[in-house]
């Protein structure tokens, strides 16, 4: 992994940034710009576990313990999202201090194969959102 697995951890860009997850799909707001945003795949799983305040190394590995696929894999596609959330605002690089090394408890192997992290950005209802 690039840059993002060495010393960098990352948080949800809030207050910026408000999300759900709802039936596997996270849902992303940016209440600055009116942009909704739909993670899907790992995409929702990768989110949540930066959520939970794992750093890029530990999202790998959690990754790799529920989903029998190619490490290589994982890590690249780990970083290629983390980097695109980044790019577009949705998540923020913070200080390493404090991300967890290691995954919490609950990553037990599904199974199920391993879904390449997706998202769509929509901006239809930014004319709404700021309507006041």
């Amino acid at each position: 992994m690039t840059a993002t697995r060495t010393s960098t951890a990352f948080r949800i860009n809030t207050p910026a940034i408000a999300h759900q997850t709802i039936a596997g799909e996270m849902i992303l707001i940016n209440l600055e710009n009116g942009s909704y945003y739909s993670l899907r795949g790992s995409g929702a799983a990768i989110l949540a576990l930066v959520d939970r305040g794992l750093g890029p190394a530990a999202i790998v590995s959690a990754l790799q313990a529920r989903h029998p696929a190619d490490a290589a894999r994982i890590e690249s596609a780990v970083t290629l999202f983390l980097e695109s959330l980044i790019d577009e605002g949705l998540v923020v690089r913070r200080d390493a201090a404090g991300a967890g090394d290691s995954p919490i408890g609950d990553d037990a192997g599904t199974g199920e194969p391993f879904d390449d992290p997706q998202w769509e950005k929509y901006t239809d209802l930014q004319d709404l959102l700021f309507l006041d």
